[in-house]
């Protein structure tokens, strides 16, 4: 019944929003004569980095499809010792996003997905070498600071290669892969 409850409220968030926001994009006067598909396609540089930041995708997948298989079945974790590492994850975020954020557009964004990318190894390496719930917080608290740099960072690389007016057509493909 959770994922009805969760599914009905999604659709019903998704009436609201198209009730009560308004459009801001004037599309008075555009015509488009291919698919705006098109030019995303032909982008080598987005192409290149959706290919590259694939790898770093399935890596971050971990997270949600294998972990807490691992932390049961090898580390001996309870299941209530696996919700508050999950919960540690969510808790990072809410709290120091916006601050990770603010640091991370100071600095070249593939030099923060590189460093991102090296945290995730370090993380997931951890999860290896777990043995209790202590190694599991150190190694959650790598991958979470890893997932506070690369996620808002890839979109906006991607909105910054984007040219005027294919922002949401290089994002949509961005997030097609991820």
């Amino acid at each position: 019944w959770l994922f009805v409850a969760t599914a009905m409220l999604l659709a019903g968030a998704g009436v609201v929003v198209i009730i009560t926001i308004p459009e801001t994009l004037d599309r008075a006067g555009e015509h488009h004569t291919e698919s705006l598909l098109g030019p995303v396609m032909r982008d080598k540089r987005l192409l290149l980095f959706m290919s590259v930041g694939l790898v770093m995708f399935l890596a971050r997948g971990q997270l949600i499809s294998t972990l807490s298989v691992h932390l049961s079945s090898t580390v001996g974790l309870t299941k209530a010792q696996i919700g508050l590492i999950y919960a540690l994850n969510g808790g990072m975020v809410a709290a120091l996003q916006v601050l990770t954020t603010k640091f991370t557009n100071r600095v070249n964004p593939l030099s923060a997905l590189a460093f991102a990318g090296g945290l995730y190894g370090l993380g997931y390496f951890l999860v290896g070498l777990a043995w209790n719930m202590a190694d599991m917080v150190t190694a959650m608290t790598i991958i979470t600071v890893a997932e506070m740099v690369e996620t808002p960072t890839a979109a906006t690389y991607v909105t910054e290669l984007a040219p005027p007016g294919l922002v949401g057509s290089y994002l949509g493909a961005f997030h097609f892969v991820f």
